[in-house]
């Protein structure tokens, strides 16, 4: 769930389904290959999508190729993306990567750790034309980057790391204040760059947060129970009175001069309720198959689609010209011993002679009887039991399909009131949607939930 904003106006959305634009009045949707994770619009006005697959750019005028950071599946599983200085910066599961205009992608690796950043940004130095920085998080630890413009690509230097003081977790966001110093943000605290000491945020208890943004003259933080924000720094963080209550907010942008939140009840600017074909929830219902489509995924899971009585009609059918079939082996061994005694008297000499005989013998048989029983083949005596068969699957496929068309049409029904409901109501419409989302996908077996916006 991501939102990015343009100078412009332009804003883009991440939903399940794919990313919608709105460019002007108008919102298009652009599907994408994989999970999106994060979107950010570059200085040409063109949009990049980070997905579990890939990256993607979509230019103004709605081409979009892909523009993947490797060609290994660690490489290509992006997290998180960042646009500033002319330059996209992108968080992937092989590491961090680089690119600027007109150049490819850029590994950057030297004196980072492996693995994905939990947290990306980009700062215009100011120091030589073109120069910036790019800061990490990795754990406890911050990262800056010095980047040169080079001719075909940018030059950047080795990692230095900064540590942060104080009790805390990684840092969840980071971003460039009024002043131009980068903040990093912790689920419960913000540390500067004049010093990087942890300094807790007045949140209520349990509060975590999620993304900080700074914009208007005001800073803003969304947490995983509604939105605050301050006067210029974060001193008199207030909760902001808006209709999604205390929903969890997961992304914040600013378009222009509007500051957008994104929220399991919907995509809010300043207070209001934004007018999308979309759900950020994945529980827009636009997105849904058609009730048709899944009761044929429902009779599929549950092996209750016409193809199994054709089978087993067509079985019986073919029995009676099927023989039955005796095979039968055998083996006999026989074995005989002989002995004889002879004595004889020559020359005054008693002789005796002894004879023996053995003899051995094997035989084996096999025989293969084919029988029919030509009557079967009017008529099989099983085809009753076929009959009683299809007609207890009909019975139960009848009991399937009107739970399936009582589950999705009441989803339906509740999409159609939560569009215009508010507050604690959309809140309860929202939760009986997905309850009623994940009964549809008991009954297709995971089906429902891979073919629409839910996840």
């Amino acid at each position: 769930m991501a939102v990015a904003g343009d100078v412009d106006g332009s804003l883009a959305a991440a939903s399940a389904s794919g990313v919608w634009l709105r460019r002007g009045a108008g919102w298009t949707r652009h599907a994408v290959h994989g999970e999106v994770r994060d979107v950010a619009f570059d200085a040409d006005g063109a949009l990049w999508i980070g997905a579990a697959r890939g990256v993607w750019r979509l230019d103004a005028g709605g081409r979009m190729e892909p523009a993947h950071p490797g060609a290994g599946e660690r490489d290509r599983d992006v997290q998180r993306l960042a646009s500033g200085a002319g330059h996209i910066v992108a968080a992937a599961r092989g590491g961090l990567f680089l690119r600027g205009p007109g150049s490819g992608w850029t590994h950057l690796s030297e004196g980072l750790p492996s693995g994905s950043p939990d947290a990306i940004s980009i700062r215009g130095t100011g120091t030589s034309e073109g120069s910036f920085e790019v800061w990490a998080s990795f754990g406890r630890h911050l990262y800056r980057i010095g980047v040169e413009p080079g001719g075909e690509a940018p030059r950047p230097a080795r990692a230095l790391r900064v540590a942060l003081e104080g009790a805390g977790g990684s840092a969840v966001d980071l971003a460039v204040g009024p002043d131009g110093r980068v903040v990093a943000l912790g689920a419960g605290w913000l540390a500067h760059e004049e010093d990087w000491v942890r300094t807790r945020l007045t949140l209520p208890p349990g509060v975590q947060a999620r993304r900080i943004l700074y914009a208007e003259g005001r800073l803003r933080l969304a947490t995983d129970r509604g939105l605050f924000e301050a006067e210029g720094g974060e001193v008199g963080l207030q909760r902001v009175d808006a209709p999604f209550g205390r929903a969890a907010v997961n992304g914040l942008a600013a378009a222009g001069r509007v500051v957008f939140s994104a929220t399991a009840a919907g995509l809010f600017a300043s207070g209001r309720a934004v007018a999308a074909p979309f759900s950020l929830s994945g529980l827009g219902g636009l997105d849904d198959p058609a009730v048709r489509t899944v009761q044929r995924a429902a009779l599929a899971y549950l092996g209750l689609g016409p193809g199994r009585m054709r089978e087993l009609r067509r079985g019986v059918d073919r029995r009676g010209w099927l023989p039955r079939v005796d095979l039968r082996a055998s083996h006999d061994m026989e074995r005989d011993r002989s002995r004889d005694r002879d004595q004889t008297f020559t020359s005054g000499e008693l002789r005796e002679f002894l004879d023996r005989d053995e003899s051995r013998a094997r035989e084996y048989g096999l025989s293969l009887t084919l029988s029919w029983d030509l009557g079967d083949a009017a008529f099989h005596p099983e085809a009753l039991d076929v009959s009683r068969e299809a007609r207890e699957v009909i019975e139960l496929r009848d009991d399937v399909l009107d739970e399936v068309n009582r589950l999705y049409f009441e989803r339906r029904r509740v999409l159609a009131g939560l569009a215009s409901a508010a507050g604690d109501e959309a809140l309860s419409l929202r939760l009986r949607a997905d309850e009623l989302a994940a009964g549809l996908d008991a009954w297709t077996g995971g089906w429902f939930s891979r073919h629409t916006a839910v996840r």
